[in-house]
């Protein structure tokens, strides 16, 4: 094992040999320094009391002797172990540093894409912008069809009460027919059923909304009226020919100027 190169020598061992004799004292000191940095434990041979007491004296110092050298190796240990963490910490430091810098830069020596590699970015990039148009595109396409539904929702809501109301009692025991001889309570489901009968290629729900809007300012929507609007506008489907107009909507519109004369009222 090595040798220590210090010791702690406490204010006790001082205070324990201070009373002492000097030849005893000093060869209680050179006991306990040739013990700590020599490995040599001391012998006080002979006979007599200074021997004893010398004996005696050294058996009580030796376990703290014993214990501040266990100390003071534990401590050495520590410290070289510490300072090998720190060079080794430093060297990986050190090569880190020499790799990075001996590393080349990735923009040097850059291989420049051939014909057939650029054509190829360049139709991947043209691709990926026309699937984002294409996306763009199919959701405008919604939001204008929401919106539509929303104006058409709309227009039906502005429609005269007892014309879009579907309680039958509004009507007593009138009934409303359509071109095919089906008979309805109401006369709402009644123009429907003959718009789809006439003019099935026509957005039902769309012409509806646009009738609403004939409504003329000051109309209250009582059931007289409604029916009114209900046989002008069998009148005018009864005129209605697809091959001349698309939609029987001018038809309509222009039959209920002509003969709406409550309208103004």
């Amino acid at each position: 094992m090595e040798s220590p190169d210090k010791i702690t020598f406490f204010a006790s061992y001082y205070e324990a040999l201070a009373g002492l004799e000097p030849l005893d004292r000093c060869a209680l000191y050179d006991a306990i320094f040739e013990y700590a940095f020599c490995g040599v434990e001391p012998c006080f041979d002979g006979e007599g009391e200074r021997a004893g007491y010398l004996r005696m004296a050294w058996k009580l110092m030796k376990p703290n002797v014993d214990s501040s050298l266990e100390r003071g190796r534990t401590a050495a240990a520590n410290a070289k172990s510490r300072k090998s963490e720190r060079e080794a910490n430093a060297s990986q430091t050190q090569a880190n540093a020499r790799q990075a810098k001996a590393k080349p830069k990735r923009t040097r020596g850059k291989r420049e894409p051939d014909a057939s590699e650029t054509e190829a970015n360049e139709s991947e990039s043209q691709a990926k912008r026309s699937g984002r148009s294409g996306f763009a595109s199919q959701e405008k396409d919604k939001e204008k069809e929401v919106d539509r539904d929303e104006e058409e929702e709309t227009a039906r809501a502005r429609m005269p009460s007892c014309l879009g109301a579907r309680s039958p009692g509004a009507y007593g025991d009138t009934l409303f027919g359509g071109k095919d001889g089906r008979v309805f309570d109401v006369p709402i489901d009644a123009l429907e059923a003959a718009l789809d009968d006439a003019a099935p290629h026509v957005d039902r729900d769309s012409l509806m909304g646009q009738l609403s809007s004939l409504c003329p300012p000051g109309c209250d929507g009582s059931p007289p009226h409604a029916v009114a609007c209900y046989r002008m506008a069998m009148r005018a489907l009864g005129r209605y020919d697809p091959q001349v107009n698309a939609s029987p909507y001018a038809l309509i519109a222009r039959i209920f100027d002509d003969e709406r004369g409550w309208a103004s009222g």
